[in-house]
């Protein structure tokens, strides 16, 4: 988050934006902005994962009412500037990096054969002109971020200096996409690598990352300038007060969250503190203060596990939501520019999303699980054998029984389907039963143990889903899910390869 933009949720406000606020994220506000007489803020909250860009919000006057459309995407576009301005940083760095060599357009062409002569321009010859236009704009941002409150001048100030440099960066930064969108740079390894062309590398990585987390997710290809991407988080991030709220998704999710936050609390807050000092006021055995604590740290680990996992499935929901809404906005276009009379837009309810492959796969974590459960209560049993000399009484048949069973389930759970599971992939999403993980949760996808073995990293979670593969599916799915890793922009390893 930019220092120097936000500061402390006013209640007023915090109250007007109450409807539309989601309690799973912190809210925001930044500093007072005076335009036109009036004084302003916007409201919001930062809900997807890869934007810098508040991305759910409105603009409120001083009385709390919404603004009117023209001042609110003023102030949304002047916002947004200023919290891009922390990536630009970086690219600074990597602009004045590449200038330290003598970097000329044959050098380019030599290294970088497709890139045209025109690009090459943008590469070296106007670097002294991106450099300093970018150095002024971030002297201004400066300025600006060490006020207390903005007015017009400000917003003029930041929007002239902004468009000026992006004037004479945008084709370097187009350039540089294109360069990192095709792998240029990985063609060889990072030691055999040129000072100038690590440096490039770096800032293509930068351009990439700030495109692509303010593009519109599950669209074909990225086709929108930058200034077009801030003005779709405006369009689809604004919710005045008229608006209806945002259906949630993953209501069992919340309600477990809620659940667990809520219990958390009451042991921390209630329970604990009755136990301890409870205990400090008898004469009686004190309590075992590393349990107390440990129990507190387990409820802190899963809690806090839940969370990141609901976020990221809430990140997923809102970034299809707005993939979906760009959809039906083209649609809408392209009806009006050929206005075809036979042209039917598609219910959302009715798209589907074809799957491209479809299996049953073994959950190596449950099967491990009962496995761990099975040992636990048999080495629990012969614990108890052992402390009291081998007696064998009534209780310990029963423990025996306890420990058979569990024993015959855990050698059943392979064939049930508490471990076999359907595994589908889509477009834009993998499938294990009805969970669904999404493009955005997912890390990188492993493969090893001869194909058998697929390992899915994933954001919300230290331990990867560990699934067993059928023998005539290991090939067709591996196949499969690197060509859907590869258009999804997530690295895969096939470990086979590599010994």
């Amino acid at each position: 988050m930019q220092v120097g933009v936000f500061r402390h949720v006013q209640q007023p406000y915090k109250k007007v934006f109450k409807q539309h606020r989601d309690k799973l994220y912190k809210t925001v506000q930044t500093k007072q902005i005076r335009l036109e007489a009036k004084t302003y803020v916007m409201v919001g909250q930062m809900r997807l994962q890869q934007s810098p860009l508040v991305s759910h919000f409105d603009v409120f006057d001083d009385i709390g009412q919404s603004a009117d459309e023209r001042v609110g995407r003023k102030i949304h576009d002047y916002v947004a500037i200023l919290l891009l301005s922390k990536s630009f940083r970086d690219v600074k760095a990597q602009l004045h990096e590449f200038s330290q060599y003598d970097v000329q357009a044959e050098d380019v062409k030599q290294e970088f054969t497709p890139v045209r002569e025109e690009d090459r321009i943008h590469l070296t010859k106007l670097l002294e002109e991106q450099m300093a236009t970018l150095d002024e704009f971030l002297a201004h941002v400066d300025h600006v971020l060490a006020k207390e409150c903005w007015d017009d001048s400000d917003i003029m100030q930041i929007e002239q200096l902004w468009a000026t440099f992006w004037k004479v960066y945008e084709k370097r930064a187009t350039t540089l996409f294109a360069l990192y969108e095709k792998n240029t740079f990985s063609d060889r390894p990072s030691n055999e690598k040129e000072g100038w062309i690590t440096a490039l590398e770096e800032e293509a990585k930068i351009v990439h990352q700030v495109q692509m987390a303010l593009a519109p997710m599950y669209t074909e290809k990225v086709g929108h300038t930058l200034q077009e991407l801030i003005s779709l988080n405006y369009h689809f991030g604004r919710m005045k007060q008229q608006d209806a709220p945002i259906e949630k998704d993953n209501k069992i999710g919340r309600v477990s969250y809620v659940f667990m936050n809520s219990f958390y609390r009451v042991y921390l807050l209630v329970f604990l503190p009755l136990i301890i000092f409870g205990s400090s006021s008898t004469d009686g055995d004190s309590p075992s203060y590393f349990r107390l604590f440990t129990f507190l740290g387990l409820l802190l680990v899963i809690r806090g596990q839940a969370k990141s996992r609901l976020i990221a499935k809430n990140n997923t929901y809102l970034v299809e939501l707005r993939g979906d809404q760009l959809t039906d906005i083209s649609a809408e276009q392209h009806e009006e520019e050929t206005k075809a009379s036979t042209f039917i837009p598609i219910p959302q309810s009715q798209k589907k999303k074809p799957i491209l492959y479809d299996t049953t796969v073994l959950s190596i974590d449950i099967i491990g699980m009962f496995i761990f459960i099975t040992i636990f209560l048999f080495a629990m049993t012969i614990s108890i054998l052992v402390k009291y000399d081998f007696e064998i009484d009534i209780v310990m048949k029963y423990l025996f029984l306890i420990d058979i069973l569990v024993l015959a389930f855990t050698l059943w759970v392979p064939y049930s389907p508490l471990a076999r599971r359907r595994f589908i992939v889509t477009n834009k999403a993998v499938q294990l039963r009805k969970e669904k993980i999404g493009v955005l949760e997912i890390k990188h996808i492993v493969f090893k143990g001869e194909g058998k073995n697929v390992n899915l990293f994933v954001t919300f979670h230290s331990s990867p889903y560990k699934l067993r593969v059928p023998e005539d599916d290991r090939e067709p799915l591996k196949a499969a899910l690197k060509a859907w890793c590869t258009s999804n922009r997530i690295p895969f390893k096939d470990k086979d390869a590599e010994i």
